[in-house]
């Protein structure tokens, strides 16, 4: 069984600016709330950034931000790896010494549903899209 994967825009405010965030939904609850238990650590990450690294995802992408909203204070990151058919988030893990994350369970999302997710949140926040198929071959335009 898929989980499944939306997002939508969220404003955080922070103490020196407002920025559009990410708000990550896994099986209709937002992924903070529901899965960290910890929303006074984390903020919604930067939307258009995010969209960056979800869609051509490096060996670790911070998916939250910390607090300060500064991602090398301490964000949430996983690892990010497609199959033919799946996209999977796992290894979550902060740049702490102590990882509460260490046991949190992958979440595997069906690939095309994931890439229709992604467009979705790149139309929401008005940035055209090429998509190739897989979301290392995906590119949003600035």
């Amino acid at each position: 069984m898929s989980d499944t994967i939306s997002f939508s825009k969220a404003i955080v405010s922070h103490a020196t600016r407002d920025y559009t965030a990410t708000k990550i939904i896994i099986n209709g609850e937002d992924f903070k709330d529901a899965r960290i238990h910890m929303e006074n650590e984390y903020e919604y990450q930067n939307a258009e950034w995010l969209c960056r690294q979800l869609s051509d995802p490096q060996e670790a992408v911070a998916i939250l931000t910390c607090k300060c909203t500064v991602d090398e204070c301490g964000g949430l990151y996983c690892k990010v790896t497609e199959t033919d058919n799946t996209v999977v988030w796992s290894d979550f893990h902060t740049n702490s010494t102590v990882n509460v994350y260490e046991s949190m369970p992958p979440l595997h999302f069906d690939k095309i549903a994931y890439i229709a997710a992604l467009d979705e949140l790149k139309t929401l926040l008005g940035k055209p899209i090429t998509t190739k198929g897989a979301t290392t071959n995906t590119s949003i335009s600035s």
